[in-house]
């Protein structure tokens, strides 16, 4: 991608240099008290060193705090402006990378006081629920929509053009997506999964769609994956499989996030919500437990018939 400074709004690319950083929401309200009746203010919250996904929820929990029990007129930003360890998504030559990719929905004035702070989450407060579907809990369905509200996504016009084209070659086959994490993500955040192998569960999954949709002539698969190997094992079990070939992938099974360091900012970022978006255009998904069932929700503006499933 091209980038150009000034396709970027004053306040999309605002730094942070020059500013005090707040360690939390709750020092920035105690120090100004004043917050709880302004209407003109910005907080940008930085992003501190978890995954993409993890980042958007963390800000969405931060700014309905904000704006549910402080002052609905104060202006929540996400502030995507260093990389570390586990955040990679970055594009260092500009001060916020969240605008790269996605788009503010509503007004900010110039003329707001700004603040930065560093985003936590907030243990005293509500946090989304890992549940299919998402919506099944309340407070899941009052923070996607906070999100869809205010943000939309600005990339992705090639995904949606690849999906058209499988639609309009098999109008009859149903499109199934499968997200696969690698195994080191899997034992990082749910090591019971891996009771059972990724091809084992893949062939298990196979068999589940060809007794619910006739066979495998009458659905497509989409394989959203970080990993070379995953993509073999699905070519293997399910034959002729779609996935975005532009996508970055590691040929191990090795947490991805170090292994892919040369490709820091926003080329990496692009490729797991593109694979978001692919997974949302089909007509059914399935994940298992990962931040990738929220953003899924959260860019999901085209398909308002998604079924979502845990496997």
């Amino acid at each position: 991608m091209d980038f150009n400074k000034a396709q970027l709004l004053d306040y999309e690319n605002l730094s942070k240099n020059g500013h005090r950083i707040y360690n939390h929401i709750f020092e920035l309200l105690n120090e100004n008290p004043f917050l709880k009746s302004d209407t003109q203010t910005t907080i940008y919250f930085i992003n501190r060193c978890s995954g993409f996904g993890s980042q958007l929820t963390l800000f969405i929990q931060n700014a309905i705090f904000v704006n549910l029990q402080v002052n609905p007129n104060i202006v929540c930003l996400p502030c995507f402006c260093q990389n570390n360890r586990s955040f990679k998504y970055h594009e260092e030559t500009f001060n916020n990378s969240f605008f790269l990719y996605f788009k503010h929905l509503k007004h900010v004035s110039k003329n707001n006081k700004v603040f930065f702070v560093m985003i936590n989450q907030l243990m005293e407060y509500p946090f989304f629920e890992f549940i299919v579907p998402l919506y099944k809990s309340p407070i899941n369905k009052i923070y996607c929509e906070y999100f869809r509200d205010k943000f939309s996504l600005k990339i992705g016009k090639d995904v949606i053009k690849y999906f058209e084209n499988i639609k309009k070659q098999n109008p009859a086959k149903k499109i199934i997506g499968i997200h696969i994490r690698s195994i080191a993500q899997k034992l990082a955040h749910n090591n019971e999964y891996l009771v059972k192998g990724i091809p084992e569960r893949l062939k298990e999954l196979k068999d589940k769609l060809d007794s619910q949709h006739g066979n495998s002539d009458k659905y497509k698969v989409f394989i959203a994956t970080d990993v070379n190997l995953y993509i073999n094992y699905s070519k293997q079990i399910f034959g002729d499989i779609e996935y975005l070939e532009n996508i970055i992938r590691i040929d191990s099974e090795e947490d991805s996030i170090p292994l892919l360091d040369k490709y820091r900012g926003f080329k990496l970022g692009e490729d797991i919500l593109n694979d978001c978006l692919g997974l949302s255009l089909c007509d059914e998904a399935y994940l298992s437990n990962s931040n990738i069932i929220f953003i899924i929700d959260f860019i999901n503006k085209y398909n308002d018939k998604l079924i979502v499933k845990e496997y």
